[in-house]
C-alpha cells in the first residue's frame, strides 16, 4: 500500500462490491505534500482522484522524476470514521489497523505565505515511527492543492489526541 491511497467501493470482501464514484471535491485538484513515510523516509506526494481511482506519485527530491502509482476502486475501501468530517480508507482485505484516516478543510494560515488554503489531513498512525501506534498523540500530515506551498524545510502537520477508526 502507498503513501495515501482512495477509492470507493461498498463491501471490500464482497466479489460483487458496487464500485462508488470517487467525491468530485477530492477530484477538481492535485493535491500534493511532503512528509516522512511509515518506514522513515521523507518524501514528495501527489495525489489525484480519478472517478474510479487514484493515481499517487512519490518522488524523493524536488527536482527528481514522479514515480506513479495507479489504485483501481476495487482494491479500496471508504467509509465514515469516528469522528465529523473524517473518513477511513485502506485496501480490501488488510488488517484495518493498517487503514488510513483523511479529512478534506480549510486550514487557517497553513503554508508558506500564511493564508487560509483548502487542504487535506492524512491521519499518521505511525506517528512517522514505523508500527501502528495505539495511544495519542498522533500527527496528521497536510496535502495542499498547489506543490508551491509545499518545502522541504517544513513539517506540514497537526497533533490529535485521538484515534480516528
Amino acid at each position: 500500500m502507498g503513501a495515501f491511497g482512495l477509492a470507493l467501493v461498498a463491501n471490500p470482501s464482497s466479489a460483487s462490491a458496487k464500485t462508488y464514484t470517487n467525491p468530485t471535491s477530492l477530484q477538481k485538484h492535485n493535491w500534493y505534500s511532503y512528509h516522512e513515510d511509515e518506514y522513515g523516509t521523507w518524501r514528495y506526494y501527489k495525489l489525484h482522484f480519478a472517478a474510479h481511482s487514484v493515481y499517487e506519485f512519490t518522488k524523493t527530491s524536488r527536482s527528481g522524476k514522479w514515480t506513479e502509482n495507479k489504485i483501481p476502486a476495487n482494491r479500496y475501501f471508504f467509509k465514515s470514521a469516528n469522528k465529523a468530517h473524517w473518513y477511513n480508507y485502506g485496501a480490501t482485505n488488510v488488517d484495518n489497523l493498517l487503514t488510513r484516516s483523511i479529512k478534506m478543510a480549510k486550514a487557517t494560515k497553513t503554508g508558506t505565505d500564511g493564508k487560509t488554503h483548502l487542504v487535506l489531513y492524512s491521519f499518521d498512525r505511525s506517528n512517522n515511527k514505523g508500527g501502528i501506534n495505539l495511544t495519542g498523540p498522533y500527527k496528521t500530515w497536510t496535502y495542499f492543492t498547489s506543490a508551491k506551498y509545499v518545502s522541504n524545510t517544513y513539517e506540514y502537520y497537526q497533533t490529535v489526541n485521538y484515534l480516528v477508526k
